[in-house]
């Protein structure tokens, strides 16, 4: 997925346990790796099943279908789950931007249904919100990192239960 936008679950508490303070050997190396991706794809679906729902839907629905939370990254013990879109209005969407002006044909259908205006009216009122948003800019939804913030801890506590249970599983072999 080449993302235009992604949120990373930070694991640096992740990073410290215990688990990864051993010298393993490579099989026990490779069990470890592919729990690890099971705990972080466990917590990328919690993600996606919580937030795509609160996402905006947008003039098409495109934007909140272009996010996807299944990727997993990384070899040994260096492992990152990825929740993110491949729609370059994602970033925008979320953290808001600075005042410029959009080609207002870009938003004439987002007019249309959501001001539900006719064909002939909404050139006139997309080159207004233009005109807007090059003076205010656009304030960011901020829905996935809110979400973030409010469950991170719990997203690593699952993680590093797993973990404890993993390092339980290969210290009594």
């Amino acid at each position: 997925m080449a993302e235009a936008f992604e949120i990373k679950i930070n694991d640096r508490e992740v990073s410290q346990h215990e688990l990864f303070q051993k010298d393993w050997k490579d099989e026990s190396l490779k069990a470890i790796n592919i729990r690890l991706k099971e705990l972080y794809i466990a917590a990328i679906n919690r993600m996606q099943r919580e937030i795509i729902p609160k996402l905006p839907r947008g003039a098409t629905g495109l934007l909140k279908q272009s996010y996807s939370g299944t990727e997993v990254r990384g070899r040994g013990l260096d492992v990152r789950g990825v929740f993110g879109s491949t729609s370059p209005y994602a970033p925008v969407v979320e953290d808001g931007a600075r005042p410029h002006f959009p080609p207002p044909n870009n938003l004439v259908l987002w007019v249309r249904r959501k001001m539900g205006v006719s064909i002939d009216e909404a050139p006139g009122i997309a080159f207004a919100v233009s005109r807007n948003i090059s003076r205010r800019g656009l304030r960011g939804q901020k829905q996935v990192q809110t979400w973030l913030d409010q469950n991170q801890d719990q997203l690593l506590e699952g993680i590093i239960r797993g973990l404890d249970g993993v390092l339980e599983e290969m210290v009594g072999q």
